[in-house]
C-alpha cells in the first residue's frame, strides 16, 4: 500500500514539474512567436519601400522611417504602416478572409499614397501546395501586382485570371495548375482592400 502511494505520489510530482516546464517554455516560445512576426513585417515594410536595413538595426530603421497608426475594426486592433517620406501605405492583408485553398495566406501589401497603385507585395503565411499554390510566395507571381491599380469602384478591385487576352490595369496572370488558390488570392486582397480602404479614409486619409 505504502509503495502504491510512493508511486502515486512520484507520478504526481513529476506530472506537475512537467506541466509548469510546459507552461514555461510555452510563455517563453509565444513571446519569440510574436517577435519574429514582427519582424518579418517590419522587414516586408522596409523592402517594399527600398530603405536599407540588417538583422541588427531592423527595429530601429524601422522606428525612424516608418510612422504605424492604428485603428479598431470588428474587435481588432489594425494598423497602418506609413513611409514618412513618400507616404506609401501598408498594411496586413488576409486578416479578415478565409485564406487560400488549404490555409491561411497572409502578409503585406503596400500602395502609394493614392491609396490605389500598389507598390509591392509579400506573402508572409502560405499553406498551399508546394510546387503548385505553394507558388503564392514567388517572386515570379508576386512581382505581376507591383504597379498594379486597384480599382475601388469595381466588384473586383483587382482580377487574378486565366485567360489569353492582354491584362487590364487591375488584372495579373493567376498561378498556372492553382487556379483554387489563386482565386482565393484574389478574394483575400479584395476583402482587405476594401476594409483597409474604408478604415483609411474615415480616419482622415485621402484616396
Amino acid at each position: 500500500m505504502k509503495q502504491y502511494i510512493k508511486m502515486l505520489s512520484f507520478v504526481f510530482i513529476m506530472g506537475f514539474l512537467t506541466s509548469i516546464v510546459f507552461v514555461g517554455m510555452d510563455a517563453l516560445t509565444a513571446e519569440r512567436i510574436e517577435m519574429n512576426k514582427d519582424a518579418a513585417i517590419y522587414s516586408a515594410v522596409l523592402t517594399h519601400n527600398d530603405i536599407t536595413y540588417n538583422s541588427g538595426n531592423l527595429a530601429e530603421v524601422f522606428n525612424d522611417n516608418i510612422t504605424v497608426e492604428e485603428v479598431t475594426y470588428d474587435g481588432q486592433l489594425l494598423s497602418f504602416y506609413i513611409n514618412e517620406v513618400n507616404g506609401n501605405v501598408s498594411f496586413l492583408y488576409g486578416v479578415f478572409s478565409l485564406g487560400g485553398l488549404w490555409g491561411p495566406v497572409r502578409g503585406v501589401i503596400t500602395l502609394e499614397s493614392d491609396f490605389q497603385t500598389i507598390v509591392n507585395v509579400t506573402v508572409l503565411e502560405e499553406q498551399e501546395t508546394p510546387g503548385l499554390g505553394g507558388k503564392v510566395k514567388n517572386r515570379e507571381f508576386l512581382d505581376q501586382f507591383i504597379g498594379l491599380q486597384l480599382l475601388p469602384e469595381l466588384e473586383r478591385p483587382v482580377e487574378v485570371n486565366k485567360d489569353a487576352a492582354a491584362n487590364k490595369a487591375n488584372e495579373v496572370d493567376e498561378i498556372s495548375g492553382a487556379t483554387g488558390t489563386s482565386t482565393a488570392f484574389e478574394r483575400l486582397l479584395n476583402d482587405s482592400y476594401q476594409i483597409y480602404r474604408d478604415l483609411w479614409l474615415n480616419r482622415g486619409g485621402e484616396s
